[in-house]
């Protein structure tokens, strides 16, 4: 019988040391903190499950921002030596840890923070303050990269997030112990603002939410109890519009400099003053992206073709959310409906019709765009006069509303979304203005009250926004700023209004909507035939402004 016992035990011993253990996710330890002026230093600690085989641990291609420490962890890949790959290879691809059963290993790197962004500096650290977003600062494996994962694959066992504080310092921290990490949860970790400093923490409470608002203690935060009822109001239309209970961080940075510490669901952080009206459109922005990502998740609502309705709903939301701020706040910082919609249009007409190889673009064709102006032009000034559109057709808050109840992720369709929402006005409006390229129809903005100066002054800022990521994807693209005084100049010219930018019907409209924008659009087209050039020659503005002081002004 023991003969018997002993031989059983064998053979089950022999049994589990030849079953082969899956790779498990992985335990991740990020430790942060401030290192010298705009400097992070970090360690991040990963720990393979005992449950789990030996297995690599392979991070995508480390940004210019991210300096890895010398370390003997940092291994050759065994399958990258068994395929014989090259050394550039390797490379490219990141460092590589391989990392046994049950056992941990480190990775320390610096992050420079404070690089030039669309918003300004990409996160700083100071004598005060710290402030960072994830995708700036932290390494995450190539899991996190993935594209088709489900919404509850578990990337991660268990994610941990500390930053290291100075005495006196209070820490902003979305993430500081997360289990079962999946896609969303790193999306989130990416975009959500880290903070830590000297600052005053503010709670304000409304019905179903609290925001916790963060500022530097040397900053003041003036007429508190006026901008609070601001606060309140905004936070509170986002509630009832996507009628949820939410918690939310805000960290206001000091405004000497443009910066973005981070914009997420959980926390946003950036420079603000109180009294600039561009801050307030911005967090309003930012805070429905925050709704809307506590709302749905999956990897599709984050990139072409889908990304542009996202953002679309976030321009189209954070021009109606101020209409609820307090009334003297609207007059003062020009928030009326119907104008700043007005803005757009002009931007949207002007742009495509002076620019129809580059701004005439179907929405749903975004993955295609080759040049981050032509997304730009989608995202901020095309996509919200969709919605708006839309919103006419459909009543109000319906197409939100719409896009909550059928979003799932992969297998959402646009397509449906639309069939279901505009019904037997669908076929027309989907030609039209999703996969077609037809001028949206809002030709009653028209009438809102705005001089020629105001209106130049945003077409020149439209250039201005667009050309300039020209300009850097190109390294020169010639920047035109028209003026009235040049405009009169060119209308004095005997073959001014003989050249045609669209088609007779399309050309009265725009008159009909503004003198200023057809004047300009002709005064244009001369430009061109001046130049020895053709229209829709993408070189003609190169050719016309080549001796001109205003070029890259």
């Amino acid at each position: 019988m023991q003969k018997c016992f002993m031989l059983i035990g064998m053979l089950l011993l022999v049994g589990c040391s030849s079953v082969k253990k899956e790779k498990g996710p992985g335990i991740f330890e990020y430790d942060l903190k401030p290192y010298g002026e705009n400097r992070l230093a970090v360690t991040l600690r990963i720990t393979n499950p005992a449950t789990s085989a030996k297995r690599k641990f392979r991070f995508p291609a480390v940004g210019e921002q991210i300096e890895l420490e010398e370390s003997e962890e940092l291994e050759e890949s065994e399958e990258l030596e068994e395929s014989k790959e090259s050394e550039e290879s390797e490379k490219s691809e990141g460092p590589v840890l391989w990392i046994d059963s049950g056992k941990t290993k480190e990775l320390k790197y610096y992050v420079n923070l404070g690089e030039d962004g669309k918003h300004g500096m990409q996160g700083a650290a100071t004598d005060e303050f710290c402030s960072f977003d994830g995708v700036h600062t932290l390494l995450l494996p190539e899991e996190a990269y993935i594209e088709g994962l489900a919404n509850e694959e578990v990337l991660m066992e268990q994610l941990s997030v500390t930053i290291e504080t100075a005495e006196g310092w209070t820490a902003v921290n979305p993430f500081q112990t997360k289990k079962d990490v999946t896609w969303a949860d790193l999306y989130d970790l990416m975009n959500d603002c880290f903070a830590v400093g000297k600052f005053e923490m503010h709670r304000i409470s409304v019905e179903h939410g609290t925001l916790n608002i963060y500022t530097p203690q040397k900053e003041k935060w003036p007429q508190e109890a006026f901008y609070d009822k601001a606060l309140k109001s905004l936070f509170s239309y986002y509630i009832n519009l996507f009628q949820m209970e939410k918690e939310y961080n805000i960290v206001f940075l000091p405004d000497e400099k443009q910066m973005i510490g981070g914009a997420g669901k959980h926390s946003v952080g950036a420079s603000f003053h109180p009294e600039n009206a561009r801050d307030w459109e911005l967090l309003s922005h930012r805070m429905f992206h925050a709704f809307l990502d506590t709302s749905l998740q999956g990897q599709t609502l984050h990139k072409a073709p889908l990304l542009w309705f996202a953002e679309g709903l976030a321009t189209y939301y954070e021009n109606i959310a101020l209409q609820q701020m307090p009334e003297s706040m609207r007059t003062a910082y020009g928030w009326e409906e119907d104008l700043q919609f007005a803005k757009l249009y002009d931007q949207y007409l002007y742009m495509r019709w002076k620019e129809p190889l580059l701004y005439q673009i179907a929405p749903m064709e975004e993955e295609g765009l080759k040049s981050q102006a032509q997304v730009e032009f989608l995202h901020y000034i095309q996509a919200p006069l969709i919605i708006k559109e839309l919103e006419t057709i459909v009543g109000n808050d319906n197409v939100l509303n719409e896009f909550l109840k059928c979003y799932k992720g992969d297998s959402f369709s646009m397509e449906d979304m639309a069939k279901g929402l505009l019904k037997t006005d669908f076929e027309k409006n989907w030609n039209d203005f999703f996969i077609g390229k037809e001028d949206i129809p809002l030709w009653e903005l028209g009438e809102t009250a705005r001089d020629h100066s105001e209106i130049m002054e945003h077409l020149n800022a439209a250039e201005e926004m667009l050309g300039s990521w020209l300009n850097t994807e190109l390294d020169y693209y010639p920047i035109e700023k028209m003026s009235e005084e040049e405009l009169e100049i060119l209308k004095k010219d005997s073959e001014f209004g003989q050249l045609s930018y669209a088609g007779l019907e399309t050309e009265k409209k725009i008159r009909a909507y503004s003198e200023l924008i057809d004047e300009l659009l002709k005064a244009n087209c001369l430009k061109i035939k001046k130049a020895g050039c053709e229209l829709g020659d993408p070189m003609a503005r190169y050719e016309y402004l080549k001796d001109r002081d205003r070029i890259g002004e």
